[in-house]
């Protein structure tokens, strides 16, 4: 046994796209603790290999009365789910609030690429994770070291894979689960297109940036790079203001436009899965035209992360956690919206016209602390995109789950601190309760 921890009944509810979930509940059941599950669509039915689940197939709108019904008739009193800024996990979460049910919530790793996050109430911006620099050091001299490297390679086949199987399933059972709400803002169909026109473009498009690195770093060229995300990530739509990564754009190129030294250029990289490159570039171009910076803005579809960091003359980004890369680079880094790692003396604390002028370099010892504590509270070692990573990390997950060290040691703030960041930059969270932990 894992730990003489009182027995837990744990629901859980919508899972990554694998069996994820389902093996952390194999690994909890055999350490003594009952697991349900509450299905909302083909694929979930799929990916749970254990007995007792039910299936939500009624319109969004019942789904709070569904899931206070299904509490009132078991003994949960844990609920485990991937993503809480879904919406049934917004409204999972306000219910496990009122009824003093913990909530642990899942995501990819803030540590790349082998590593899953597991944190109490929320994450991101929600995060109870501490900003405190002392917290952060007292909570790394407790914990172990990080192992370099990477363990559990995924791949870009797994990840696919994943994807069509999700597809399918959810097709197959869409009469069983006729009112199932999807997270995801763009049909399948044209995310598909997409990535397949952008694997045919790749070789092409990875020399072409690759030259443009090379002509910025060897002519010693000015500049400030950025980092952009994808238009559905939630980290942009619901832990931003912005309405797009267009809206995003304009805001930090008009910053740049009046605040940033004259012979400096502003360099968009785009994110890896983008698929909307011609509408990206659309959008950059109207907005250089716009704020008459033509030949100080532009995009570069591919080259490499962390030479473009270390040769920048400063990092920004919304919140991407691509800016673990430009602190680990040294790299003045600006998060314009509060991150997990948005901690006075790694990222600039003040304005965004002011970064450019006054970005200072991370305190380096502060980082190392940063990335020991992180690891060694809400993180666990794997990866969805390795069958050998997937059941590591899964097992990591519900031995924190059994021994009730989510976030130990240390790393819970009652108030997540950096909710009044948000609220103050123009994020409003509808279920305003996140203030409030159980």
């Amino acid at each position: 046994m894992l730990s003489h921890q009182p027995a837990k009944s744990i629901l859980f509810l919508q899972g990554p796209l694998s069996d994820y979930f389902s093996q952390i509940a194999s690994f909890l059941k055999t350490e003594g603790h009952q697991v349900h599950r509450i299905n909302f669509c083909g694929n979930d039915r799929i990916d749970w290999h254990h007995d007792g689940a039910e299936d939500f197939t009624d319109p969004p709108s019942s789904w709070e009365d569904f899931l206070s019904s299904f509490l009132d008739r078991t003994e949960v009193n844990a609920i485990v789910l991937h993503g809480d800024r879904r919406f049934y996990h917004q409204i999972a979460s306000k219910v496990a609030r009122e009824r003093g049910i913990e909530v642990y919530a899942t995501e990819l790793g803030y540590l790349r690429p082998d590593y899953m996050t597991i944190e109490k109430s929320a994450c991101s911006a929600c995060s109870h994770f501490p900003t405190d620099p002392a917290a952060i050091f007292e909570i790394a001299a407790k914990v172990p070291e990080v192992r370099d490297g990477t363990i559990y390679f995924g791949s870009m086949l797994s990840q696919v894979m994943q994807e069509l199987r999700f597809t399918f399933f959810n097709t197959l059972f869409h009469r069983n689960f006729p009112h199932y709400l999807n997270h995801r803002l763009e049909s399948r169909a044209t995310v598909y297109a997409g990535w397949l026109q952008g694997q045919l473009s790749k070789k092409r498009r990875a020399k072409k940036a690759l030259k443009r690195q090379n002509t910025l770093i060897g002519a010693n060229e000015k500049y400030y790079l950025v980092a952009l995300q994808l238009e559905g990530d939630f980290q942009i739509r619901e832990h931003s203001p912005f309405n797009g990564m267009g809206d995003a754009i304009k805001y930090i190129a008009q910053s740049f436009a009046r605040c940033a030294p004259k012979d400096a250029k502003l360099i968009l990289k785009t994110h890896p899965l983008e698929f909307r490159r011609a509408k990206l570039r659309d959008a950059v171009e109207a907005i250089s035209q716009e704020l008459e910076i033509p030949a100080r803005l532009e995009l570069i579809d591919g080259g490499d992360l962390t030479s473009l960091c270390k040769h920048s003359q400063g990092f920004v980004t919304v919140n991407s956690s691509a800016g673990l890369d430009a602190l680990k680079a040294g790299t003045p880094t600006m998060a314009v919206m509060p991150t997990i790692y948005d901690v006075p003396g790694l990222t600039f604390q003040g304005s965004l016209d002011n970064f450019w002028a006054m970005g200072t370099r991370p305190d380096a010892t502060l980082f190392a602390a940063f990335v020991r504590a992180l690891a060694g509270t809400i993180q666990v070692r794997g990866t969805l995109y390795n069958k050998a990573g997937r059941r590591q990390a899964a097992k990591e997950t519900a031995a924190k789950i059994s021994m009730g060290t989510v976030n130990a040691p240390g790393a819970f703030i009652p108030i997540p601190p950096r909710l009044h960041k948000a609220e103050k930059n123009g994020v409003t969270y509808p279920l305003a309760s996140q203030r409030v932990s159980v």
